[in-house]
């Protein structure tokens, strides 16, 4: 107990990251699990993936609001807004009654979603010496990060009754708001060089946020039409292409994952969202052997192993779909805990593998990268809904498998040194 105590007393853990924990624990842990669950049961599964859908369009504004804090100097303004909205939101969420509604307030929990990451990431760049980065940033992350693990055991409690689950959530945001308000640092212009003054790279490798890397997203639209098509071809061009189907896959899955549990494998959304929270917090020990692990046998063989547990994952659980009821309860939560494992050499391996083979600079390699992800997380939302209200829940399993497969496949090339696809 002393021991842990003497960790948080490290000086590169600020009291502004308990208040952030509390906005990890509603962006990945409530709201991912309730939200589906209060449109799906109100309105329709249609309905569920297009709110979902808003939820991540709504994060894709992060990179606007950090250049509006950088611009008129709104950092906390921006920040502590992030609480006011996500709050005031996510208890709207309930009240709300119309499919309009519902997507507007989706909208606004992901964009103050969005700034929360972006500004909590510019007040450690923005603020610490540039030797301290890693470390604040690690420790920012790992704040974020359990705050999802006891986000999905609060989502695993209030299964049976979402509304007060999101009533919950949204209270939440109080004493986040109250805690930052009062402990978060000013910055001014002066506080470092201004060449110093960009969020690394090794943030995307780091986060636990899917979509907190979006900080480079702004960097690549500025690249010429021209020179990106003459530029793609090649091994980083089969990167984005196999990135895409892996995530599509994936996200098909993880969108509607409550009610898929429920519909397919009669799982109520309380065990389920505690298999997510305990497979979550598995997973957040493999990041860190993950990125050694790249060190030693490579990137792309690092996310090689993490798209084969994908895969593997999503071919089980189809076939648990048709399967007899008596090989659920045992084998479902088996075939399902690849999958939040998996997401650690995916995000690590697959970003250090695009600042490899980017042809254009990092920052913009990143960019498409991270841009590819969040077109699929959105495309995937809409599909699934689309395909389990057409056909059948069991069918949107086995279309994420199929989509992971052809990007596994798709991706083999890039583990020789040279892919039959470059262009020289």
């Amino acid at each position: 107990m002393w021991k842990i105590a003497g960790v948080l007393r490290s000086r590169f853990i600020e009291k502004w990251y308990w208040g952030f924990l509390l906005q990890g624990a509603i962006v990945l842990g409530l709201a991912p699990i309730l939200i589906p669950l209060i449109v799906g049961s109100r309105a329709g599964a249609v309905e569920a993936g297009l709110v979902v859908a808003a939820f991540y369009l709504g994060q894709l504004a992060a990179p606007l609001l950090g250049a509006l804090a950088d611009r008129f100097r709104l950092y906390k303004a921006i920040y502590l807004g992030s609480y006011i909205l996500m709050g005031v939101s996510v208890l709207g969420f309930v009240l709300a009654e119309h499919i309009g509604a519902w997507l507007l307030l989706a909208l606004v929990i992901g964009l103050s979603a969005g700034a929360g990451n972006t500004l909590s990431a510019m007040y450690i760049v923005e603020v610490a010496p540039h030797e301290e980065w890693d470390q604040r940033i690690g420790w920012l992350q790992t704040f974020y990060g359990t705050g999802q693990a006891l986000g999905l055991f609060g989502a695993a409690a209030f299964a049976g009754c979402a509304d007060y689950g999101m009533v919950f959530a949204g209270i939440l945001m109080l004493p986040g708001f109250l805690i930052s308000r009062v402990t978060m640092p000013a910055i001014t212009a002066t506080v470092l060089p201004q060449e110093h003054k960009h969020i690394p790279h090794h943030y995307a490798r780091r986060t636990k946020s899917i979509l907190a890397p979006f900080h480079h997203y702004q960097v690549a639209t500025r690249i010429a039409l021209r020179d990106f098509w003459r530029e793609i071809y090649g091994r980083f061009g089969l990167l984005l292409l196999s990135w895409f189907l892996v995530t599509l896959g994936m996200w098909l899955f993880m969108n509607l994952y409550p009610l898929l549990m429920d519909k397919s494998y009669d799982i109520s959304a309380g065990v389920s969202a505690t298999y997510y929270a305990v497979f979550a917090t598995a997973g957040a020990f493999v990041y860190a052997p993950s990125g050694m692990l790249g060190r030693k046998i490579g990137n792309a063989t690092v996310v090689l192993i993490g798209i084969v547990m994908l895969f593997m994952s999503l071919l089980g659980l189809t076939i648990l779909c048709y399967a007899g009821k008596n090989e659920w309860w045992l084998l479902v939560p088996a075939a399902f805990a690849m999958i939040p494992i998996a997401w650690s050499p995916l995000i690590v391996g697959g970003t250090a593998l695009a600042s490899e083979l980017t042809p254009f600079g990092q920052g913009e390699g990143l960019g498409l990268f991270n841009g590819s992800f969040a077109l699929s997380s959105v495309i995937a939302a809409v599909l699934a809904g689309m395909i389990a209200h057409h056909w059948s829940y069991p069918m949107v399993t086995l279309t994420a498998t199929v989509f992971a497969g052809v990007g596994m496949l798709l991706f083999l090339p890039l583990i020789r040194k040279k892919s039959v696809f470059e262009v020289e």
